[in-house]
C-alpha cells in the first residue's frame, strides 16, 4: 500500500510508505501505513492511511517547531489533539520517525540524481558526450 500526493493538480505521485504503525487504544488496535508528502505550500505532511476494515486517511501537519501539529481527523478538530499527532510527535522525539522536511529533501535529491543519470545515459546512447552532473544548492 502506498500514499499518493497531488501537487497542484498534476498527476498524483506515488509515495513509498515509511512503514506500518499500530495505534493501541482502549477501543482496540488500528493499523496505518505512514508516508511523508509535500503539500503544494511546501510543508511536509505525515499521511496515515488506515488498513482494513476502512480506508481512512488522515494528514498530520506539524508546526514549525515540530512540537505541535494539526490533523484532518475529526476528533482533532473538537478536542485539539488526537492519536495521530501524538504518535508523530512521540516518534520524532524518540528518533524513530525521520525529520519530515529532511527526509523529503533527501528523497527529492535522490530523484533528481536518478533523473540526471537517466538523461546522461540517454544522451550518451545517442552519441553525445555529457560531463559529470552534480546537484547545486539554490
Amino acid at each position: 500500500m502506498s500514499a499518493t500526493a497531488n501537487t497542484a493538480g498534476n498527476k498524483p505521485a506515488v509515495i513509498p510508505p515509511l512503514g506500518t504503525l499500530h495505534i493501541v487504544q482502549s477501543r482496540g488496535v488500528k493499523s496505518y501505513t505512514l508516508a511523508i508528502v509535500r503539500e503544494p505550500n511546501g510543508r511536509p505532511v505525515v499521511v496515515f492511511t488506515r488498513k482494513a476494515p476502512s480506508a481512512d486517511t488522515h494528514r498530520v501537519t506539524l508546526a514549525d517547531t515540530w512540537k505541535a501539529g494539526v490533523c484532518t481527523f475529526a476528533g482533532h478538530h473538537f478536542a485539539h489533539h488526537c492519536a495521530h499527532v501524538d504518535a508523530v510527535l512521540s516518534m520524532l522525539a524518540a528518533g524513530v520517525l525521520p525529520d519530515p522536511a529532511e527526509w523529503l529533501a533527501e528523497r527529492e535529491r535522490a530523484t533528481l540524481m536518478a533523473t540526471l543519470a537517466g538523461a546522461t545515459k540517454s544522451l550518451t546512447a545517442a552519441g553525445l558526450t555529457v560531463g559529470p552532473l552534480t546537484p547545486i544548492t539554490v
